[in-house]
Formats: structure tokens, C-alpha cells, sequence
């Protein structure tokens, strides 16, 4: 299974930017809260952008999703350019929900980028302990996040978000006409 890696949107933060610098100058004179904002914004947006083009996308290859009392085997390809770099992956399971979900488990190393006939990759794997079943019983969502600082000009950082199986669907009837 493949999964795409999943990123900011550059644009969203250059409309905020020029959204928030036209209401301040056309409502009152921008005060320094205003052009701080805007400055920061700014910043933000020119380093996703930067991040955009330096590290094209990354995928996370799996055979199976992480299941309790098993090893979980993946790999990372990605765009880094050395295979003396150590990037550091977290496996980390949520609770279903929304953007403050809380921990649940997570497990933390730092693995060798390996060239590959394509370019680099990161193999990975970490052994999920049995008592994880619990946690997972009651809905959660694995994430995987990657991050390796000696990058240049920037340190490179992934996320991924591992789907889970979806509850099976019952077929639908026919639509009447």
C-alpha cells in the first residue's frame, strides 16, 4: 500500500497574507500588530514554499496496516539527496477525532536513508506491543512523521496518515424509476 505524504497548502498561506494586509490598510491605518501578523504570515508562506520545491513528495510503502502484537515494516521514499543522513520516524496512534486528539502510543527512532534504484528511502519498522488492542478498539487512526535536520537549505519533515479500514459497506439497492 502507498500512501502520499501529506502537506500545507502554499497558497492558502499567501491569500491569508494578502487578505489580512488589504483589510488592514483598507480599513484603518496597519499598526504594528497588523504588519507583525502580515510579516509572519509571510515568512510562514515563503517556507513552504522553499519546502515545496527543495523536497518534492514523499510516500510511505507498507504491506499492512500496524496491527497490535506485530511488527510493523515500512519504508519512506523520499527526496533527500545523502545516505548520511539519520532522519528520526515516529509511529504514533490517536484517538479518533479532531485536530487535538490525544495520544494514545508512539515509538520513536532514528533510521539510515538507504539509495535505492530510485533515489532514497528510509526502512523502518517498530514491534507494536499486544496491549495496544485496547487502545484501538475503541477508534484510532496511525500516523507516521519523519524528520531530518541536517537538510539543506531546510529540514526536511513528513507526515503520513495510515487509513484504516473502513467499516464494510452493505451493497446498495437499485434506484427505482
Amino acid at each position: 500500500m502507498r500512501v502520499a505524504q501529506e502537506r500545507t497548502p502554499v497558497g492558502c498561506f499567501w491569500a491569508i497574507a494578502a487578505f489580512w494586509g488589504l483589510l488592514a490598510y483598507f480599513e484603518r491605518m496597519p499598526g504594528f500588530l497588523d504588519i507583525a501578523i502580515v510579516i509572519v504570515i509571510v515568512a510562514l508562506a515563503i517556507y513552504f514554499t522553499i519546502d515545496s520545491l527543495v523536497f518534492k513528495e514523499s510516500y510511505l510503502d507498507f504491506p499492512s496496516p500496524p496491527e497490535a502484537g506485530r511488527t510493523f515494516h515500512a519504508t519512506i521514499v523520499t527526496p533527500l539527496k545523502n545516505d548520511d543522513e539519520l532522519c528520526t520516524v515516529r509511529l504514533l496512534l490517536y484517538r479518533r477525532g479532531g485536530r487535538r486528539a490525544p495520544l494514545l502510543w508512539s515509538a520513536k527512532a532514528e533510521w539510515p536513508v538507504r539509495p535505492t534504484g530510485h533515489g532514497f528511502a528510509v526502512p523502518f519498522e517498530y514491534a507494536i506491543p499486544a496491549e495496544v488492542a485496547d487502545k484501538m478498539a475503541s477508534g484510532a487512526i496511525w500516523r507516521v512523521s519523519a524528520k531530518a535536520m541536517r537538510a539543506v537549505p531546510i529540514p526536511y519533515f513528513a507526515s503520513f496518515a495510515i487509513p484504516v479500514d473502513p467499516a464494510p459497506q452493505l451493497p446498495r439497492p437499485p434506484l427505482a424509476l
